[in-house]
């Protein structure tokens, strides 16, 4: 075997262990105007708390994205009690249930450390209020769970929906520069910004 030859087979090897967005599966789930009436017609079912509903100028890039994912998750980042958390734990695992037959597993990032188990088996994962979980004890030495969890995903072609109110800056203090990588390549970002609908 020549030199040539033993360089293809380690690109080969090399791209057969490379985890490739393109490779995800990609939904849809209408139009985006189908979508804007999905997403209105569950959030209203779901949450009784929100008064004088609006359809946020955010959601319409979350009917954008449930129009075609293209392999991503959805990263759902900014001010609180504008809707992350219902999309996110009520209204994604509603439409790939009904829509794709696929069942989308929820965690809350507080409870992760003791569920890791469980989740880093998961295809399709929600972790909400990420920021507020534990270091957790990973078979001896201390970890970031959702970090791991994040790095599992990756790795085994996961699709993650993440909620966080954390700041970009705080994320990156806490998360580190590689997995705010990682979700980038993961995860449609959008940003949640203005006053909390809830009363």
């Amino acid at each position: 075997m020549n030199k040539k030859d033993i360089e293809k087979s380690i690109a080969a090897l090399c791209n057969q262990n490379k985890i490739q967005i393109s490779e995800l599966p990609r939904f849809t789930f209408g139009t985006k105007e189908e979508c804007t009436h999905l997403i209105t017609e569950i959030m209203q079912k779901v949450d009784k708390t929100i008064t004088n509903f609006s359809f946020l100028p955010e959601y319409n890039e979350v009917a954008e994205y449930l129009s075609d994912t293209k392999g991503k998750g959805l990263f759902l980042v900014g001010s609180v009690g504008r809707g992350k958390s219902i999309i996110a734990k009520k209204v994604i695992p509603v439409l790939f249930h009904l829509k794709q037959n696929k069942i989308v597993s929820v965690y809350d990032a507080l409870k992760l450390g003791k569920q890791m188990d469980e989740a880093e088996r998961k295809k399709f994962i929600v972790i909400d209020d990420v920021g507020t979980e534990s270091i957790y004890n990973n078979y001896g030495s201390k970890s970031e769970s959702f970090a791991d969890l994040i790095t599992m995903a990756e790795h085994n072609s996961s699709i993650v929906f993440i909620t966080t109110n954390l700041t970009s800056q705080q994320f990156l203090d806490r998360y580190g520069e590689r997995i705010l990588n990682r979700i980038d390549k993961l995860c449609r970002i959008v940003k949640f910004e203005g006053k909390s609908f809830r009363r």
